[in-house]
């Protein structure tokens, strides 16, 4: 992910590709970035362990003791919430201008009912 806009001033549409990233793909928390900081502090994510592959069960006794497993970003209820009220919204003739519009968690309650076409 890269680093993008300002968490402060992120856009409906930010949100949104952020929160599909993280549900795709493994995002560590290595490679955080300021919006993925935002996300976390909106409840949106949650930092877990990787699991350990099955394949380092071969690793010597050595590798084993500095094996440290990364920290990957998962959706929390709410950010699973998050993501499905915005995909609604994608689907409306309002989503153009609320794209553009600054996510303000607090003020999402009123598109929870936001058709599903």
């Amino acid at each position: 992910m890269d680093h993008g806009p300002d968490p402060a001033v992120t856009t409906h549409a930010v949100v949104l590709s952020a929160l599909r990233q993280v549900r795709l793909r493994q995002v560590t928390r290595a490679r955080r970035t300021p919006l993925l900081d935002a996300l976390h502090g909106l409840g949106l994510i949650d930092w877990i362990r990787q699991p350990l592959r099955a394949s380092h069960h071969l690793l010597s006794a050595r590798a084993k003791a500095h094996l440290v497993p990364d920290e990957i970003a998962q959706l929390s209820d709410a950010g699973r919430a998050a993501l499905e009220r915005l995909t609604a919204l994608e689907e409306t003739v309002d989503w153009p201008g609320l794209a553009r519009q600054p996510y303000d968690q607090g003020r999402q309650g009123r598109y929870r009912d936001a058709p599903t076409n």
